[in-house]
C-alpha cells in the first residue's frame, strides 16, 4: 500500500521491491509546521544522534532507513509527541517535510520498524 498523500510513488516502489532507497532532499517551503526543530538537528548529529550505525546493519527493504526513523523519533521528542498513536493527529505530508521525504511513516510502521531496531537476536 502506497499510502495517501505519498507524492514520490516511484521511490516507494523502487524502495518496496529492494532496488533503492529514496533520496532525501527539502523543497523550498513557507511555512512548516514544527520546523524550528530543524535548528536543533545540527547539536543531535554532534550529540551523536546517529550512531547506533555502529552497531546496526542497514534495513535490507522498505521505504524509511534506520536513520529516518531515528530522526522521526527524534522530532517527535522536540514536538512534544508522546507516542506513535499521537502522530494520528498530525500531518505526515509537514512532518514528513522535516525528514526532506514526502511523508513520516505511520504509526504502525513506526512500531515495527522500532521493534526491528531493539531486537536482539
Amino acid at each position: 500500500m502506497i499510502g495517501v498523500a505519498a507524492t514520490r510513488v516511484e521511490d516507494r516502489l523502487y524502495a518496496a521491491a529492494g532496488l533503492g532507497r529514496p533520496e532525501v532532499f527539502f523543497e523550498s517551503c513557507e511555512s512548516i509546521e514544527y520546523g524550528g526543530v530543524l535548528l536543533l538537528l545540527p547539536f543531535l548529529l554532534a550529540n551523536g544522534l546517529l550512531s547506533y550505525k555502529k552497531y546496526y546493519s542497514e534495513r535490507l527493504l522498505g521505504y524509511y532507513d534506520f536513520d529516518n526513523i531515528i530522526l522521526t523519533l527524534a522530532f517527535m521528542y522536540l514536538c512534544r509527541i508522546k507516542s506513535a498513536e499521537q502522530l494520528k493527529h498530525h500531518s505526515p505530508g509537514e512532518m514528513g517535510k522535516l525528514l526532506g521525504l514526502d511523508r513520516i511513516p505511520e504509526a504502525r510502521c513506526l512500531r515495527s520498524i522500532v521493534k526491528e531496531l531493539t531486537f536482539l537476536p
